[in-house]
Order: structure tokens, then sequence, then C-alpha cells
């Protein structure tokens, strides 16, 4: 069987920071055998955030091997982004050279791999997966109606760096050859704030696990719904 060589780059693995770091541990749940994936993360040194090792999490429960990559450490929730992007500036390469990568994964929200791109420092394939864009993050803040210093510290931050952050991710669109979007509102959002052809996008929905999460039967809803008529009968 064939090999792939794939290189995670995502300032969020274990312990799980948000969002972007569920989302790369369910893909590489889900992932072929045959994928053979690198992780390239930070450590979080973050006042009650535990430091994992996630070899042992997933040796031991995924019966899966990864090689994980720390180059870089963080000590708040958004600043850390900019030594992260020059940290795989310096790395990537050097990893690339060692492990052949066959195609790289980030997450746009991040833009870890933005200088190792704008520099063409690696000529591999690369895929992003969108869940929405810079543009779109700032419109949600100011939408909300929330006072810019009762938002979270990094909700903050991306108003205040909103016009270096937006040319960032324009001239990151350009050198990116596939994008993932998450649905169809993100894939709009990329052909609209990105400026990407549709040719470009791919979407692939966030999955479910039917194990834990699943439509209750027809006898469930009945006892729930007479449980639910004594509860307020009482």
């Amino acid at each position: 069987m064939c090999t792939m060589t794939l290189c995670m780059i995502t300032p969020e693995f274990i312990p799980v920071w948000g969002g972007t770091g569920s989302y790369t541990i369910e893909l590489i749940k889900h992932l072929p055998k045959n994928v053979d994936i690198h992780v390239v993360t930070l450590k979080r040194s973050i006042l009650g955030v535990p430091e994992i090792d996630p070899t042992d999490i997933f040796g031991s429960i995924l019966n899966r091997t990864i090689k994980t990559h720390y180059i870089s450490i963080a000590k708040e929730t958004f600043f850390y982004n900019l030594p992260f992007q020059m940290a795989c500036l310096r790395n990537v390469p050097l990893l690339h050279r060692k492990y052949k990568f066959d195609i790289i994964h980030s997450h746009h929200c991040h833009m870890p791999d933005v200088f190792l791109q704008l520099f063409r420092r690696i000529r591999v394939p690369n895929v992003v997966t969108v869940h929405n864009t810079i543009a779109e993050l700032k419109a949600g803040e100011i939408a909300s109606g929330v006072r810019l210093g009762d938002l979270e510290w990094s909700e903050k931050q991306v108003i205040t760096f909103y016009p270096l952050l937006r040319v960032l991710e324009l001239l990151y669109a350009r050198h990116i050859s596939r994008f993932i979007a998450v649905s169809n509102s993100a894939k709009n959002g990329i052909i609209k704030y990105l400026k990407v052809e549709a040719e470009r996008i791919s979407t692939v929905y966030n999955g479910v696990d039917t194990k834990l999460f699943r439509p209750p039967r027809k006898n469930e809803m009945e006892k729930r719904k007479k449980n639910e008529f004594l509860a307020t009968s009482s």
C-alpha cells in the first residue's frame, strides 16, 4: 500500500485550545492508516493549561503513531501566532528535507504557514481549511454589539490589527493550492472575501460521530414527552 506523508501545521493541538484543535484531532482520527502524519505545533505555557504528550494518547487510545514537532511556545492567545509563523518559516523546510512531505494542511484562521508560502520556501501542494475569514470575524464582532473593552482578548486584537491581517489573508489566499470549506456559507465567504475561484474550493461538512449523536428513536421521544408533561403538570 502506497504511503502518503502529511504535514499538519496547527498551533492548537493537545490539550485542545479551540475549534482548530478539535478539527485537527478529529481529522487525524479518521485519516487512512497509510497516511504518515506529522503534526507541527507549539507547546503552551499558559497558567491552568496542562502539558500532555500526544504521542501517548494517539498511540494507546487510537492505536496510531504520529510524529509531533514542537517548534514554538505560547504564553497567551493572540501574539503567539507571529513567533509560530516565523518558526514555521525556519523549520518546516528543514522537516520537509528530512521527511519529504507530499501535502501540507493548515487552517486559515491562524495562517501558520503564511510566510512559508509568501516567501516560497517550500514547493509542496497545500490545503487550507476555512471555517470563516478574518473579514467575517471582524464583522461578527461588530454585529454582536459588544463594546471593544468587553471583547475577549484575541477578539480585540482582530479588530485592532484588522488592516494588516486583511492584507495578509488576501496575499495568503493566492498561494493556496486547494481550500476546504466546512459549509456552503464558508465557501461563499472564501469567494467573496478571499477572491478565490469556486473551482479551487471543496465543501466538506464537519462530521458527526453517530455513536455519540443521533436522532432519538420513536419510543425515546414518546418517553421524553411523557416525562416533560409530568414535570410541567406537577
